[in-house]
């Protein structure tokens, strides 16, 4: 790797919440090193200080540093969660008997099959996992 030092670049510039941005790995110490006492002693800063002097001392890539104090400023911050979809059902063979409108999964990736109950095309990926019946209501 390329021992550049305290000179290294990001590849993308760090953003911080006061609309000031970090280019190079002396910019990031900076940053930490004017932080109050409290939140410097925080494991994730403590983890963003000794990425950057990895980097710095052995000339590793600046992502890695990158990452410890993009981790370190979000770390007040609530993760983003998806909110869960339901599950489709899996039928056993004699449910799906006694029920028209469910379909099997084609083998075929990305296939589309038409569905008895309702005339209507399905799309076959939308039915996992292979060999199993689902309900497309």
């Amino acid at each position: 790797m390329n021992n550049q030092g305290w000179q290294g670049t990001f590849d993308d510039p760090i953003l911080l919440p006061d609309g000031r941005k970090l280019i190079t790995l002396h910019d990031a110490a900076t940053v930490i090193t004017k932080l109050p006492k409290p939140e410097h002693d925080a494991p994730e800063w403590q983890a963003a200080i000794e990425a950057l002097m990895l980097v710095v001392d052995l000339g590793g890539p600046t992502i890695f540093a990158r990452v410890g104090v993009v981790r370190a400023l979000s770390r007040h911050q609530k993760p983003f969660v998806k909110p869960r979809k339901k599950r489709v059902r899996a039928y056993t063979n004699r449910q799906m008997m006694k029920r028209p409108w469910i379909v099997k999964h084609q083998p075929r990736p990305f296939a589309a099959s038409t569905c008895a109950a309702w005339g209507a095309e399905v799309d076959a990926r939308f039915l996992w996992p292979p060999g199993r019946w689902h309900c497309r209501r």
